[in-house]
């Protein structure tokens, strides 16, 4: 019997929960934005012609289908991208019998006469199961002639809606206007803004003003926002605003008691005022990123952050300039720049450009307790010698030091003492230093690093750990080897016969290791959930 068979149903449930999951979106911010289909797993549309992966896992074999019928939350998120997901509708709603359905609709191609219809399909299902929809997410629907229109969904909970086409003014408002316990809420390339009572939002994305509409309204959106006390998590992507200064307005500041995160992507002038308005009289996660206006993401910096939080309220903070969601080396872009900071770590990431934001990130961020210190990926033009010692003695408690997709020279040359320095005394930088990983440096300078080391221990810094990370598409590429290159054997030291001089100085030195998947980083909130959500202004 296979090992996965030993398991109690209920496991086993759990486990293909999991597999649904890699094919239906995410609730809030849904993976949707993938164009041009709903799905996570792969952007093409012919994969549609295969069915849902809870009716592959039940024709395995007969225990596992005895446990997919057994289960029906398995049967209740229904994929309903077009008229091939027909066959399979009805049979979702037979076997998830009443358990509250998870619905992601997305009209395919709005030119082509399909049989039975996008709107025929919806017709078959809302009015029959208005009390069971508590997520629903909509592509490229025309509401107007929806049957969303005049329907009230009272236990609606999450909702998205995404390139819908123009909404005529004086059409019927959908859900009657009334949403009574929506809690989360996605507007991507909406062209109008809900006239709805919401008093439950506990999580709000705005991303990407429609083209008809020139902006969204300020004052609108802070009402929704006043009367959501419970609001955790907050997202304004790409985003114009008719400020209140023009509609001759005064609006009281709002109150965010539960905010947890602010993302504030693609920064726009009229955001400055959206931020001026908002109170967060306690720790935040701050993200700012895609933003190409470099002066206007220093200027958010030094006006929001200082006025909001102070250096000793911010929890963690997120910098990022987006050029294109993904790239064959990293989940970084080649030009962009990240610095995420949680505390006790900074991970500094990208080119950046100009290179003295390296030097400025401290007068907006407190990095004097950070213990692991990220430094990832090459900048446009290297800080100086004396740049890079600067930035250094900025971070005097960092333990753990990681170099990713750059060289390793210059910063370990900063690192080390020249003899005059050294016989003055002069006190190392990183003092508490005590590991060192260095990640996909393909130059790197044996001869520096031996110097680096033997200093550190000559000085009573001793290093306890090296780690020289390779990057390569087989398991078992050691460094010094093409990332194409045959696997080493198992059996291989873990330090190469170069590196065996190292251990004089160095507790352990280890080369064994292998990365094949770039998402390698030190701040433990996965940069690749921050960053898929970055799709919404793509």
């Amino acid at each position: 019997m296979a090992p996965i068979n030993t398991l109690y149903p209920e496991i086993l449930a759990v486990v293909f929960e999991y597999v649904i999951d890699m094919e239906i979106p995410q609730s809030f911010v849904p993976r949707m934005f993938r164009r041009p289909t709903f799905a996570s797993s792969s952007p093409d549309l012919h994969t549609y012609k295969q069915p849902p992966a809870v009716y592959v896992l039940s024709a395995v074999c007969q225990r596992w289908r005895d446990v997919t019928n057994a289960f029906p939350r398995l049967w209740s998120s229904i994929r309903q991208v077009s008229f091939r997901e027909n066959q399979w509708l009805d049979l979702n709603l037979e076997r998830s019998k009443a358990v509250p359905l998870k619905i992601f609709v997305q009209y395919e191609m709005p030119t082509r006469k399909m049989k039975p219809s996008t709107m025929e399909l919806l017709g078959r299902l809302v009015p029959w199961h208005v009390e069971r929809i508590q997520e629903l997410h909509l592509s490229s629907i025309q509401l107007a002639t929806s049957p969303f229109v005049n329907t009230t969904l009272p236990n609606l909970e999450c909702h998205t809606l995404k390139d819908i086409p123009d909404f005529p003014p004086g059409s019927p408002p959908i859900f009657n206007s009334q949403t009574p316990r929506l809690k989360q809420l996605t507007l991507h390339a909406c062209p109008f803004f809900p006239n709805h009572t919401f008093n439950a939002l506990t999580h709000l994305c705005l991303a990407s003003g429609h083209a008809s509409t020139s902006a969204w309204p300020l004052n609108s959106f802070l009402d929704v926002l006043r009367a959501s006390p419970e609001m955790e998590e907050l997202y304004v992507a790409q985003s114009t605003f008719t400020t209140a200064s023009r509609l001759g307005l005064e609006r009281p500041k709002v109150h965010l008691s539960r905010l947890r995160l602010l993302s504030i992507g693609r920064y726009q002038d009229s955001l400055s005022e959206l931020l001026d308005m908002l109170i967060i009289p306690h720790p935040i996660k701050f993200l700012a990123w895609g933003t190409g206006a470099f002066h206007g993401l220093l200027d958010l910096l030094r006006t929001f952050l200082p006025a909001q939080l102070g250096e000793s309220k911010l929890v963690e903070l997120r910098v990022s300039s987006i050029i294109a969601p993904y790239h064959p080396s990293s989940i970084f872009p080649r030009r962009g720049y990240t610095i995420i900071s949680n505390g006790d770590r900074l991970q500094i990431d990208g080119r950046l450009e100009p290179h003295n934001f390296l030097l400025a990130a401290p007068k907006y961020i407190d990095v004097s307790n950070v213990t692991q210190l990220w430094l990832g990926v090459r900048f446009q033009e290297d800080p100086s010698l004396e740049e890079w010692q600067s930035f250094f003695r900025t971070v005097p408690l960092v333990v753990t030091l990681v170099i990713s997709h750059r060289s390793s020279f210059q910063i370990l040359f900063a690192l080390t003492l020249n003899p005059k320095e050294e016989n003055q005394s002069r006190d190392l930088s990183l003092p508490e230093l005590e590991t060192i990983r260095v990640f996909a440096d393909r130059n790197l300078s044996v001869q520096i690093l031996s110097q680096f080391a033997q200093q550190r221990a000559r000085l009573g810094k001793r290093l306890r750990v090296c780690e020289i990370i390779a990057k390569g598409k087989q398991r078992g590429a050691r460094w010094g080897k093409r990332s194409d290159a045959a696997a080493v054997p198992a059996s291989a030291p873990r330090t190469p016969d170069g590196l065996v001089g190292l251990t004089e100085f160095i507790d352990d030195v280890d080369c064994s290791k292998v990365v094949t998947d770039s998402r390698f980083e030190v701040i433990e909130t996965p940069a690749l959930c921050w960053v898929d959500r970055l799709w919404l202004a793509e």
